[in-house]
């Protein structure tokens, strides 16, 4: 929006040019300005568009090796990082999905494998001198006696 608040970009207005949100839930942007989107699709399904200046780059939709019908990608978390990559928090396959920022996929970080175990759900990040500090807040199953709790990560090369 500029001073007078007039919009000065819509997206999804146009879908002459791909772009099409159905409830975008996380923004964030790299870099270079991209915008890098969590968008649910319904109560299960989720996706990450990664938007450009003026039309959409990449639609990431999960990977088969983490994602399957009965466990989808589920993108509840997202930030991204000095090297301009996105991490995306996977909460029913306790994963971080780690993109490029063309939105593809770079590698995935089982949280179960590093003690994580509720499901990944909010995700936020700051700068420690040179250190990338992850900060990462977890859900439980409803009815569960145990409460979310807040993890912080130290990731190198993202």
């Amino acid at each position: 929006m500029d001073q007078e608040g007039n919009h000065d970009k819509v997206y999804g207005e146009d879908r002459t040019k791909g772009i099409s949100l159905t409830f975008p839930y996380r923004i964030t942007c790299t870099i270079n300005e991209n915008i890098c989107v969590a968008d649910i699709l319904n109560n299960q399904y989720g996706r990450v568009v990664m938007l450009g200046k003026d039309d959409m780059i990449n639609t990431y939709s999960g990977h088969p090796v983490i994602n399957t019908e009965d466990k989808p990608f589920t993108p509840t978390g997202l930030t991204t990082t000095p090297a301009d990559n996105a991490i995306v928090a996977d909460a029913e396959n306790y994963a971080l999905h780690i993109l490029n920022s063309s939105g593809n996929l770079i590698t995935y970080i089982s949280t179960k494998d590093k003690g994580i175990l509720q499901n990944p759900y909010s995700i936020g990040h700051t700068m420690a001198g040179h250190f990338f500090m992850l900060y990462l807040g977890t859900s439980c199953q409803l009815g569960s006696i145990d409460n979310g709790k807040l993890y912080k990560l130290n990731l190198t090369g993202c």
